[in-house]
């Protein structure tokens, strides 16, 4: 009987779905994906919060660090004014992907509500309201990383899209928006109305990029530069002031699978490895060599995949025995 193991924050898991975490061969659905994707999520919001981590997702042995989410640095070209940046990721759910590529038509009368919808739900109207409020004599940084998970599925037209939930490959797409705004001391100056001298104040550069990660290269690539095209109108759906508006999906350096069934394995792998960097990346060499280190670390080739199989199975069951 296949019925409900566990609802974990609304990515539920039945015995089928365990089944394929128990297999050393099976390759991962949508449900296995949105699980992990939602753990990574719930201990961003901890770690965000200062809360203690409930359960250990990674693989590193004896990791117990609380991830940072705001960190200060100097310059480094002889400008002793410091910079902060703070950070927010946001892991979505295969579905919600699969929705916006195959649901949201720039043709129907309600896409630009349905993308509005989206901007509102991902935080990106909260990210453009802090980038410009009253701050001190600071060069502000907000940054927001969303990890989004690419099937091949993705990159088929509205009327070829029929079976949801199929495909035949993942891979990751980390899309970063940075908001760098220069702030001037004459910024907390008033006016003779007591309010904000607009005029003075820093503008507001919005920046966009998306790094792709693929454990089979190439495979993905053109569901990948589909999904970024799509999430673009997301981003310029109330504003246009984005620095570089042009989609350009960058195709990073990637450990590969040797075989043909990790893929989704080697997605949740990489989405976790990068995410336990709290900093921010923003170039590809960056991003490469986090990736490279994180999975050297967390068992390599030996044991990267099969290590988070063994993890994500062990904690359902931990989280069955408790409901």
């Amino acid at each position: 009987m296949n019925s409900l193991l566990i609802n974990y924050h609304d990515a539920v898991i039945y015995p089928s779905d365990l089944s394929l975490l128990d297999s050393s061969t099976a390759w991962l659905n949508d449900a296995c994906v949105h699980f992990q994707m939602t753990r990574l999520q719930h201990r961003h919001r901890q770690s965000d919060d200062g809360q203690k981590k409930e359960d250990a997702i990674t693989l590193l042995d004896g990791h117990q660090r609380e991830e940072k989410r705001q960190r200060v640095h100097r310059c480094g070209q002889g400008n002793d004014e410091p910079h902060v940046e703070q950070l927010e990721d946001l892991f979505l759910d295969p579905s919600v992907i699969s929705y916006v590529m195959h649901q949201c038509d720039e043709d129907d009368e309600d896409f630009q509500d349905d993308v509005s919808n989206l901007y509102q739900a991902w935080g990106l109207s909260k990210l453009q309201e802090q980038s410009t409020t009253t701050t001190t004599s600071l060069s502000k940084r907000k940054t927001k990383r969303i990890f989004v998970p690419i099937n091949d599925q993705y990159a088929q037209s509205r009327s070829a899209f029929a079976i949801p939930g199929g495909g035949n490959h993942w891979s990751l797409l980390v899309w970063e928006i940075r908001i760098i705004r220069s702030v001037s001391e004459s910024e907390s100056a008033k006016s003779e109305h007591g309010r904000t001298d607009t005029q003075s104040m820093g503008e507001a550069e919005i920046l966009s990029g998306y790094f792709h990660f693929d454990s089979y290269k190439g495979y993905n690539s053109s569901a990948a530069k589909a999904v970024a095209k799509k999430l673009s109108k997301v981003l310029t759906c109330t504003q246009s002031s984005i620095v570089n508006p042009n989609v350009s999906v960058v195709e990073c350096q990637t450990p590969q699978q040797n075989n043909g069934y990790d893929c989704g394995v080697f997605m949740l792998g990489f989405a976790e490895a990068l995410a336990l960097d709290d900093s921010g990346f923003g170039s590809q060499i960056e991003y490469e060599t986090a990736l490279k280190t994180r999975f050297d670390a967390m068992g390599g080739q030996k044991r990267f995949a099969s290590g988070l199989r063994k993890s994500m199975a062990v904690v359902i069951r931990e989280l069955a025995s408790e409901s």
